[in-house]
């Protein structure tokens, strides 16, 4: 029993997210140090640095915890044990879904009852929920705005009566604004951790893939800057259609194609521009 001694999975599963949390809270501050001495070229190079050791540190952590459910569910495992493996997915959906529903409870959801008059968040309503992640949009905040709002809905959700306690916690992440959510682990933003940045960060996760030749990768990395962080639509849709022409054209460096055939390259190119004209279509509409 868990109350006499823990088991071996709880306990390293545990240590590796609390020391992911510490990891991530010491960039939190190193970014809050960079904000603080722009001018400081030096410092800040020295502090990009170690951010980013820190953070391939924290990624490394998330991948071991996440590696958990696969190792429970492989059959050449020696601690197999499928039913562990299922349920780390099932919770995980569980409760993210449940978080979401408390958000918009206190959001777009709301309904005035003699203990609560007005919402907590007006206009908040999650956009995904799933695994181990939720995604609020609050429409009309700043940045800074909804990076508070973000910490008072984590704070909310993580003490809440239904929710398991200290044994499961939500976590205020990020704020990207703008955003794209192309799918499940596919989306890129201008990415606020206090809101007070001079400049936002690009953030994406998923949308850039190992089997993507250099050529597509930088191809979508510049258009996702240009949209995203420099606000230029025609910019991000003018890079993608030279990138197409250049590619047709013979006009690419074959060292910039090495990790794919052209016609696979292409085909991808051609994709990621179609989905980056829907998006900012409809991030055109939203606004």
């Amino acid at each position: 029993r868990q109350a006499k001694h823990a088991g071996l999975m709880p306990r390293l599963l545990q240590r590796l997210l609390t020391e992911r949390r510490q990891v991530k809270a010491r960039i939190k501050e190193l970014g809050k140090a960079h904000a603080a001495s722009p001018a400081d070229v030096d410092a800040a190079a020295a502090i990009d640095d170690v951010a980013a050791v820190l953070d391939a540190r924290q990624l490394t952590l998330k991948l071991l915890a996440n590696a958990s459910y696969g190792f429970c569910g492989a059959d050449t495992s020696h601690l197999c044990c499928k039913p562990l493996a299922e349920a780390c997915l099932r919770y995980g959906n569980h409760y993210a879904r449940a978080a979401a529903q408390l958000i918009e409870a206190e959001g777009m959801g709301h309904q005035v009852s003699a203990t609560s008059a007005a919402p907590q968040w007006p206009g908040a309503h999650t956009i995904y929920a799933n695994t181990d992640s939720v995604f609020v949009k609050l429409p009309g905040r700043t940045a800074a705005q909804a990076v508070e709002a973000g910490r008072q809905m984590a704070e909310y959700v993580s003490t809440h009566t239904s929710m398991p306690g200290a044994a499961l916690t939500l976590e205020f992440e990020r704020v990207l604004a703008p955003c794209l959510l192309d799918g499940h682990n596919r989306y890129a933003g201008a990415e606020w951790l206090t809101g007070g940045e001079p400049r936002p960060k690009l953030h994406q996760k998923g949308l850039l893939e190992r089997t993507q030749c250099s050529f597509i990768r930088e191809t979508i990395l510049e258009a996702m800057r240009a949209l995203l962080i420099e606000g230029s639509m025609e910019a991000a849709l003018t890079l993608g259609l030279q990138a197409a022409r250049a590619l047709r054209g013979g006009k690419v460096d074959a060292a910039q194609l090495a990790e794919g055939h052209a016609c696979a390259c292409m085909h991808t190119c051609m994709r990621a521009y179609a989905c980056m004209r829907m998006h900012m279509h409809a991030h055109v509409h939203a606004q």
